[in-house]
């Protein structure tokens, strides 16, 4: 019988009833590297990581522009509005302000408009027989102003002076055999008031461009 030299163990073997050695730990994994293989490792730790990272900021960059096009997208409706209502806002003030002008003006020079239309209509009225003139506070002054731009337009005691207590202090009517012309601020400022308006709102149906 060959004797065997006695075997080590430790506590991580096992055995079986017969006491033969069934199973033994793995090998310990080396603890020790050369220089060159710890350069190694570091470099591929290295690669791994940025590899990595550069996946994690491509995720946040993706992140950010889906976040950026929604935050737009919620924002467009508000700034359309914001902008229609500027839009409006500048319309309704440029309108105010031409009114309040308009205002002073008719007020220093009530019949301005008149003399201007009288001139404006000097080439189609000029042969009326006669021509009728209504106008509210029909005094010695307009009729003096009507006189005078008569005999500019060349129809010199073809005008009437009619009182028409209705209108007001700047409106008047024009007749004459073939036409008739008239003017009342406070109806053209509404007209131009609703003509503002149907742009207004032909604008918000059809806007011009898109964001």
């Amino acid at each position: 019988m060959a004797l065997t030299a006695p075997q080590k163990f430790g506590f991580d073997t096992c055995f079986d009833e017969a006491g033969r050695v069934v199973a033994s730990a793995a090998p310990r994994p080396r603890r020790t590297y050369l220089a060159a293989e710890v350069e190694a490792l570091q470099a591929e730790a290295f690669a791994e990581g940025q590899a990595a990272q550069r996946m994690s900021d491509e995720g946040r960059r993706a992140q950010a522009l889906a976040d950026i096009a929604d935050a737009c997208r919620q924002a467009l409706p508000l700034l359309n509005h914001v902008i229609e209502a500027h839009r409006t806002q500048a319309a309704e003030l440029a309108l105010a302000t031409g009114e309040a002008v308009a205002s002073v003006a008719l007020a220093r020079l009530p019949r301005a408009p008149l003399n201007a239309a009288l001139e404006a209509l000097s080439a189609e009225i000029d042969g009326a027989a006669r021509l009728v003139v209504r106008a509210s506070g029909a005094d010695g002054d307009l009729a003096a102003m009507l006189e005078k731009a008569a005999n500019d337009a060349g129809l010199p005691g073809r005008v009437l002076l009619r009182e028409e207590p209705g209108l007001g202090p700047a409106a008047f009517v024009i007749e004459w055999p073939d036409g008739r012309a008239e003017y009342d601020p406070d109806a053209a400022a509404q007209r131009v008031r609703d003509a503002l308006q149907a742009a207004l709102a032909a604008e918000a149906d059809h806007p011009s461009g898109d964001f």
